[in-house]
């Protein structure tokens, strides 16, 4: 299965935003989004395509693999699916209790 066949919860188009909004704005609509949602992404860009797409894995998304929106109209559009795992995409970090001795 591919983009162009997953059923969509959201859809989002960056295709004329440049980095890093592309994946700002992508990740404003993932934290939104329920686990097993489905963001499409419509994008620019051979470097934007592999930037969101490393991104989201990262942040422990699923990205579905992906094909070129119109190879003759539009050269340089992408669409891929971005599969939500997880409602909160925040990562966490414990820090240590504060002590003012520590000064």
């Amino acid at each position: 299965m591919d983009s162009a066949e997953t059923p969509y919860t959201a859809f989002i188009d960056v295709s004329s935003e440049v980095c890093p909004m592309t994946f700002v704005k992508i990740r404003l609509r993932l934290d939104a989004l329920d686990p097993g949602d489905v963001l499409a992404v419509r994008l620019k860009g051979d470097e934007t395509l592999t930037n969101v797409s490393h991104s989201a894995q990262a942040l422990g998304h699923t990205v579905l693999p992906f094909a070129p929106a119109s190879p003759e109209s539009l050269p340089d559009i992408h669409h891929l699916s971005i599969v939500v795992n997880s409602r909160n995409t925040r990562q966490k970090r414990s820090l240590p209790p504060f002590s003012p001795n520590t000064f």
